[in-house]
């Protein structure tokens, strides 16, 4: 007999073990596991997660409104448990599972910090929005890039939270390097915890470059940043992101890396 034969020979021949049963249950539970952490994907070198919400972005992942990678959950909730059997189980009960609350259907923590950097479609915006995930216990916000359009309606694109540790702890959290979405520039933004902060630079090719910054209303220790997109542009390399206090000296965290997508 020669190779091929020996081939169709194996195709054809049935195995001497029972294959194992699918447990969709399982599976189900794993993939909604999985989801929730996609949607907190940590970042390899900048240590972020990054989500943008608007369909079609190129190099981002999608929060759409029952999308793999969005979980598309309104509201924080344990779900509902099932009816009780007859008979009491002696079994331990599981801890309720409690869903990520989706940050596009929070009300802005604070105020809504404008850049005044325009486009087409409104005014590139800032503002901070809970977040709520078993998976980072420590974050309890994070800090969205959006538009305001004509009529006053908020437009979330991107939003970065931390994933390690505090989200308060000392130094930058979380920038964002300019990226494209649906042909609109987004700015390179991110913020600094610590009081002492009063000015942030970052070097893009051979120019450094002082960012647009604002404290948070519901805390004066945090600093919102961004950068104007005609300085910073997606294909500009970025290095050395700096924070000053108003002395001018160096405070901690500079070098900090930006993530893209």
């Amino acid at each position: 007999m020669n190779d091929l034969e020996d081939l169709k020979d194996a195709m054809h021949t049935t195995p001497d073990f029972e294959p194992r049963p699918l447990d969709l249950d399982t599976v189900m539970a794993q993939g909604g596991r999985l989801r929730r952490r996609r949607q907190f994907a940590v970042g390899a070198t900048s240590g972020v997660a990054v989500l943008a919400l608007l369909v079609g972005g190129a190099q981002v992942a999608r929060l759409g409104g029952g999308s793999g990678d969005g979980g598309g959950t309104p509201a924080s909730a344990p779900f509902a448990a099932g009816a009780p059997s007859q008979a009491p189980s002696t079994a331990p009960s599981a801890p309720p599972s409690v869903e990520p609350a989706d940050p596009r259907d929070a009300e802005p923590l604070g105020e809504v910090i404008e850049t005044g950097l325009r486009t087409s479609a409104g005014e590139h915006v800032l503002w901070f929005t809970p977040v709520t995930s078993q998976e980072i216990p420590d974050t309890t916000f994070g800090l969205m890039m959006g538009r305001r359009t004509a009529d006053g309606e908020l437009v979330p694109e991107v939003i970065i939270n931390e994933t390690e540790g505090s989200d308060r702890a000392p130094g930058f959290h979380s920038p964002q390097g300019p990226m494209n979405v649906n042909g609109v520039d987004v700015p390179a933004f991110g913020y600094y915890a610590g009081a002492e902060a009063t000015k942030i630079t970052v070097r893009a090719g051979n120019r450094v470059v002082e960012a647009g910054t604002a404290v948070w209303s519901e805390d004066p220790a945090i600093l919102a940043f961004w950068f104007d997109p005609d300085k910073v542009t997606p294909d500009t390399r970025l290095s050395k992101l700096t924070a000053y206090d108003k002395n001018g000296d160096v405070l901690p965290g500079a070098g900090a890396g930006f993530g893209v997508g």
